[in-house]
């Protein structure tokens, strides 16, 4: 299903937030692919928890272009300012 996000007509987006952690598709997987289709849009991705057994996916999602990452629970104010700075305004 997010492999397929950006595949109708719709406008693309200067912003997106994925889950690491996904019903249908791994969230690395995803922001990989976005990032590789769509490199103009910002993307953060966000985990409730280390669920592999390698640990901690969001530094992974980080080296594979989100443009940041939180953990949750999410503070409202940081994921705010996080998503001006990585629009630039």
């Amino acid at each position: 299903m997010a492999d397929k996000a950006f595949s109708c007509s719709a406008p693309i987006p200067r912003i997106s937030s994925l889950s690491i952690y996904m019903p249908e598709v791994d969230g690395i997987e995803a922001v990989a692919t976005l990032k590789a289709e769509k490199s103009a849009t910002k993307f953060i991705a966000i985990s409730g928890g280390p669920l592999r057994s390698e640990g901690d996916p969001l530094p992974e999602a980080l080296e594979l272009g989100a443009g940041c990452i939180f953990g949750k629970p999410i503070d409202n104010k940081e994921l705010l300012e996080a998503s001006e700075t990585l629009l630039g305004v």
